[in-house]
C-alpha cells in the first residue's frame, strides 16, 4: 500500500508518520489501516473541540479521546 492510496495529503503529519511506518518500520497494510483509522478519529475529535493542529493537543485532549 502506498501513501497516496491512504487517501490523505502527502504533506500532513499523519501521512508522514504512515509513510515512515510503511517504509522504515515495515508495517503491514492492516497495521497502516488501523493507525490511519485511529489517527483520523483522533484528529476529527480534536477538530470537534476546536483544536485544528494536532500538535496543539493537550494531555487532557488525548486522555479524553482515549477513554
Amino acid at each position: 500500500m502506498g501513501v497516496m492510496s491512504l487517501g490523505i495529503s502527502s504533506r500532513s503529519p499523519v501521512s508522514s508518520f504512515l509513510h515512515w511506518m510503511q517504509v522504515e518500520a515495515g508495517a503491514s497494510p492492516r497495521t497502516l489501516d488501523a493507525y490511519q483509522r485511529d489517527l483520523r478519529g483522533f484528529t476529527g475529535y480534536l477538530k470537534s473541540r476546536g483544536v485544528e493542529d494536532p500538535n496543539a493537543a493537550s494531555p487532557d485532549d488525548i486522555e479524553a479521546w482515549a477513554r
